[in-house]
């Protein structure tokens, strides 16, 4: 009786309910307008523009798109923000991919995909990797909010910017992955109350 106790203790004490659920981030995909092949148009629906940036449909002839026609560009320190309507939640995993793709003909430069909570940075992929020409790679970055997190309850952004030549983005998607974890005082509180009976059904 008491092994099965103490497991289920245990149990209790270090089991962990992961629920995993996608963030919704407006035009993720950059498919608002449609664009005939080779077509672009300055405006990037749904995202804050800075400088250089466009909508872009780079048929076959300029490489690829990785969801759907479209992407979106930025070079010369153009960049493309959205605030969601998450903000950061403790016990939580956040993890952002980005496909970052290099067209035909552009030398393939720098690029830099950030998550933000609130003006804070709180994941960043710095140009760490170089896609061959008219090809795709996925940025993946991650981050869990913790308890003492200076930035708890701040909404999150996505930035993603070029400081030189054009780089393509595509198939944004942020990841939230909430852990349940039990309160100790609380479980050993219970696991006290059990031992407590034992002890009275033993002296009855």
């Amino acid at each position: 009786m008491k092994t099965k106790i103490g497991i289920l203790l245990a149990g209790m004490f270090f089991s962990v309910t992961a629920n995993a659920s996608s963030v919704s981030i407006n035009n993720a995909s950059f498919e608002t307008p449609v664009l005939p092949d080779g077509g672009f148009t300055l405006a990037v629906t749904d995202w804050t523009q800075s400088g250089f940036s466009s909508t872009f449909n780079p048929a076959a002839i300029h490489g690829i798109a990785t969801d759907g026609e479209n992407v979106a560009t930025a070079s010369q320190g153009g960049s493309l923000t959205q605030v969601l309507s998450e903000s950061l939640t403790l016990n939580t995993v956040y993890t952002l991919s980005v496909d970052v793709i290099e067209r035909f003909g552009l030398p393939f430069k720098d690029y830099s995909i950030q998550l933000l909570a609130g003006n804070t940075v709180i994941a960043s992929d710095i140009s760490s990797l170089n896609p061959a020409p008219g090809s795709s790679v996925t940025s993946s970055l991650s981050y869990t909010a913790l308890a003492g997190d200076a930035d708890l309850g701040a909404a999150l952004s996505i930035v993603l910017s070029a400081p030189g030549t054009q780089v393509s983005f595509d198939n944004v998607n942020l990841d939230a992955t909430v852990s349940n974890v039990p309160v100790p005082a609380a479980v050993w509180l219970f696991g006290s109350s059990l031992l407590g009976l034992i002890g009275f059904r033993k002296k009855s």
